[in-house]
Formats: C-alpha cells, structure tokens, sequence
C-alpha cells in the first residue's frame, strides 16, 4: 500500500485535490447524469506526469460520428456561433482513445452516466423533477409577492360628477401624473415597490351608472396550503434520492434504537451512499488503470483508491451491537 501511495504522489496530480475532485464528479453525476474526468499526461524531465481534471457537464458535448467511429468529444466553455467562430472546441476522444496535442500532451476524457442512454445519462433522481420545480415556483412566487404585492385593502368605487372634467384613469393621465404609464402609477402607489403604499384605491364610473361599491381584498395568507404541498414536494424529492428526514437533518419520530441517527443511517442510507461510492470511485479507478498502463505498471492495480465514511467507527460500534442484541435473543 506504501508503493501504491507513493505512486499516485508521484506520478498523478488531481486538480484541486482528490477529495475536491471527487466532490465535483460526484455533484455532477447527481445533478446532470454525467460525470466527465479528463485525462492528461506528458513528460516532465524524461517522467511521465498525468493530471485528472474535472470538466463541467456545460463544457463537454458529443461530437457527431457514425455508428463505427470512436466517440469523440467537444469542449468548450462557451457554445454561441460567434465565439466558437473564434475559438473552436477542443476535439477529445473517449477512452481509452487519445489525441496528442502540439504541445505534446495526450488527452483523453472518461464519461460516467446514470442511466441506459445512448449518449448522455440523466439523473437518477429525474422522477422527482417535477417536485423540484414546484419548490422552485413557490419561492419565486414569494419573493415576487414580497417584492410587488398589492397592498390596498380596499377598492372604492364612485360616480364621476360631470364627464366633461373628471380625469381618466388612462396612460395619458398617469403620463401627466408624471407616471410612465396607468399600469406604472398603480404599481408606485398600490404595491410594495413604493415608497409609501396606498391601502386604499379609488376608483370612477361614468355619470348615470350602477351605485357607488366598496370591495375588500384578502391578502393570500393561505399558510396551510404552501406548508402541506410543500412537504409533499419534500418527500418526493427525499424518496428519489433514496435519503430520510432525519439523515438531512430534519426533525422525525424516535426510531427503535436510543442511537436513532445512526441506526437511520445504517438501514436506510448507508446503501445508497455506499452503491453511489462504488460507482464513483470504480469510475475513478479505471481512469487510474489507465494511467497505470501507459507507465507500465500494472502491478499497481492490485490496489484501488476509496474513501472512507467520517463516522466508520460509529457505524462498527452499532453493527456490533445489534449483532450483540441477536445473539442474545437467540
């Protein structure tokens, strides 16, 4: 294991480190489906050197090719006509095909995705998107509310006294209010982007018409509604990405062991989290068995990178103990 280390520190350098690295990798597969590893080596002093970079889902497209052709890549940071007219994408293949570029460094780049696609994966969490789109629309909906509620309470409506000299409520008269437009005075005076919001609205009709109405308008205060739809959208999103209440902090009823956090964990996300892990770090340790390769040294791939969990020693002590209680009861 000493040699193995040894090797990575020598030979691979993980760009902004391999714990932030993977961090990346793994936010990208969960919130895109597809997570990309470039793959670069050349010599440095007679050495061969490599460096595993993480390129944004945003950067990296397929390039069309027929069925027989290796894949190759796309990349670029910008994807509008007039800057990839000046600064063409980067072709890269998929490995385990590379290009050597005219500096001298060969490339390559590693694709994780969920799913079956063809070309793209997508995230395995997609079921819940629609949820995730309501959380989205109600905090928008808020601040908009905030930001430009109607705040009369009351709208007042009379009869014009003589045709000929009342003012009308139109954008010629709000324009000599000062005003860019009817709809422009309504929102300085009547909502919260004014300075000093009118709670009340007067308004007119023609002379001879239906008596004089006061209206009451009821603020949208329905807290109810937002609170039960929005646990609902909650617990869809929870259940997509296979994750309790608890696990993320929330507040839930006692479980069946004084240590409810950890037995949580242990029968419901540790699975989850442990299935993502070796997905991640299997895709990881190909691209690293790659490398092994090109240096010749594929004795290294009796050993593998992983990681291990923050609370390892807590989660052997219950396992322990659980498996204590049975022998027990046995």
């Amino acid at each position: 294991t000493q040699a193995y280390y040894d090797a990575l520190k020598t030979f691979v350098t993980f760009e902004g480190g391999v714990r932030l690295l993977h961090q990346r990798l793994f936010w990208s597969l969960k919130a895109t489906g597809n997570a990309y590893l470039e793959v670069s080596w050349s010599e440095v002093n007679g050495e061969t050197r490599f460096v595993f970079s993480f390129r944004r889902p945003t950067e990296v497209l397929y390039k069309i090719t027929k069925p027989n052709e290796p894949r190759i890549f796309a990349v670029s940071p910008v994807w509008t006509d007039d800057y990839l007219k000046k600064n063409p994408p980067v072709l890269i293949p998929l490995a385990p095909n590379a290009v050597t570029d005219e500096t001298g460094t060969n490339r390559t780049i590693f694709h994780l995705k969920s799913g079956n696609g063809k070309w793209y994966g997508r995230p395995d969490s997609e079921g819940a998107d629609i949820y995730k789109y309501r959380e989205v629309q109600d905090e928008i909906y808020l601040v908009k509310q905030a930001a430009a509620n109607f705040v009369g309470q009351l709208i007042i409506e009379v009869e014009d006294d003589d045709p000929e000299t009342a003012p009308a409520i139109d954008n010629e008269d709000a324009r000599r209010s000062g005003f860019d437009s009817f709809a422009h005075r309504m929102e300085q005076n009547y909502t919260q982007k004014s300075g000093d919001p009118q709670a009340v609205f007067v308004t007119a009709r023609p002379l001879g018409s239906r008596p004089m109405f006061v209206f009451q308008i009821k603020p949208n205060t329905n807290e109810g509604w937002y609170k039960t739809t929005g646990e609902m959208a909650e617990q869809k999103i929870l259940r997509a990405h296979g994750l309790t209440l608890r696990f993320m902090g929330f507040d839930a009823s006692t479980g069946f062991s004084s240590d409810t956090f950890i037995a949580d964990y242990v029968m419901n996300v540790e699975p989850v989290i442990e299935s993502l892990r070796s997905d991640l770090m299997n895709f990881t340790n190909s691209a690293l068995s790659f490398a092994w390769g090109v240096l010749g040294r594929e004795d290294l791939n009796e050993f593998s990178l992983g990681f291990q969990s923050p609370i390892t020693s807590k989660i052997q002590e219950f396992k322990e103990m659980q498996r204590g209680n049975t022998d027990l009861n046995n």
